[in-house]
């Protein structure tokens, strides 16, 4: 693909997302897609075969971003106890959630809106929920968890949870609440103080 081109599928992709993110899937149309792209319709399908071609699209660069942030976050926490890495995904979560323009995860947005079992979004959601899944249950080990997927899991119902109850209530100190319960989680998991 060429340069130009490239920079036109980016177009699409960027402005897809946005408006994916700020209104949700299905309330964003191919039309507004392309108005807002300053792009013909044709041109957005010789890049996308379909919406759900987009839509897949989305959801990839989405788990490309998020696992990204999440794997730099670690890297940069390597030095300290796997009970406080754990605990560093959460305050970079809080940062994250903290954001006056954060409209919720693009994951639990879309398993709610991609009503098709077969949606090619799902395979992504499901990878996206089991990366995550892997890097907590790879610390809860190193950190010498006696229950290691039952600390996992505990974390990621807590990511979950707490995503949604910052959209349902707008609160933004919801981060802040979900990064001391984490510490509690993690705490009575481990039996150690952090």
């Amino acid at each position: 693909m060429n340069r130009r081109a490239l920079k036109t599928r980016e177009t699409i992709l960027d402005t897809a997302s946005r408006l994916f993110l700020q209104f949700g899937i299905n309330s964003v149309g191919v039309d507004t897609i392309v108005a807002q792209a300053g792009i013909a319709k044709m041109t957005l399908y010789n890049h996308f075969k379909s919406k759900d071609e987009l839509v897949t699209e989305f959801l990839e660069r989405e788990h490309m971003k998020i696992i990204s942030g999440m794997e730099q976050c670690l890297a940069g926490t390597r030095n300290l106890p796997p009970a406080n890495q754990l605990l560093a995904v959460f305050e970079n979560f809080e940062a994250q959630i903290r954001r006056p323009e954060f409209r919720g995860c693009a994951f639990i947005n879309s398993t709610a809106e991609l009503s098709e079992s077969d949606h090619p979004g799902h395979e992504v959601i499901q990878r996206h929920v089991a990366t995550v899944h892997r890097h907590f249950l790879e610390l809860a080990v190193k950190a010498g968890s006696p229950q290691p997927e039952i600390l996992a899991q505990s974390l990621m119902f807590l990511i979950h949870g707490a995503t949604a109850s910052r959209c349902m209530t707008n609160n933004p100190n919801v981060g802040q609440m979900a990064r001391e319960t984490a510490r509690l989680i993690i705490q009575e998991n481990l039996g150690c103080r952090i």
